[in-house]
């Protein structure tokens, strides 16, 4: 093997591998998402910089991020954000937030009967948020429904983005030859056994 063809390899090798490296994986997207669902709360309660907020904790994973991307957007607008039961001035505003719909799916498109074509990843997420005084008088609620965030992957992407747990795992879409070419072909395998079976008795 020559010397520029070993070259040649080790480039597309490395090629592939920084392909690979660069793919968002399905955790990553969606907290893409729900940032983006965050500063879209935040717009919706309109919110005016007054000192020190606090974050009422949560458990799981989604209400986590939202936290987390609530936090950075608040500290954005002027505020002194406090998460959980951290140490905090006696008096300030509290903010509940969760994620009440979460659904992260892949659908197929460009698909044909020899190429998988792409993959749709879409995060469709909604969302409740509720603004307390210092004394836990209710001032502001907001709540987003059916935010969606799509992109369109490779089909080797999709699959290589599949990671964290059965949440950001959604199951890949089956090719045409999947759906059309394999029950032709069990079909007429079994109708054929059928046939020889009573053409032998």
């Amino acid at each position: 093997m020559s010397k520029s063809l070993l070259i040649a390899l080790y480039l597309l090798v490395v090629l592939l591998q920084t392909a690979d490296a660069a793919i968002e994986s399905n955790r990553q997207f969606c907290a893409r998402a729900v940032g983006s669902l965050a500063d879209s709360l935040i717009v919706k309660l309109q919110l005016q910089p007054a000192g020190s907020i606090r974050l009422k904790s949560t458990d799981g994973d989604l209400d986590k991020l939202l936290h987390g991307q609530l936090a950075e957007g608040l500290h954005g607008q002027g505020f002194e954000v406090y998460l959980g039961e951290e140490s905090r001035p006696n008096q300030m505003l509290q903010l509940e937030a969760a994620i009440t719909a979460f659904n992260l799916s892949y659908q197929s498109e460009h698909q044909s009967l020899f190429s998988r074509g792409e993959i749709r990843r879409t995060c469709t997420l909604s969302a409740t948020a509720r603004l307390l005084s210092e004394e836990g008088r209710l001032l502001k609620t907001a709540s987003l429904g059916d935010f969606e965030q799509s992109d369109i992957l490779t089909y080797r992407a999709a699959k290589q983005a599949r990671s964290g747990g059965e949440l950001y795992s959604p199951e890949l879409p089956a090719s045409m030859f999947q759906r059309v070419v394999e029950p032709v072909l069990i079909v007429g395998i079994t109708g054929v056994l059928v046939y020889l079976f009573f053409a032998s008795r």
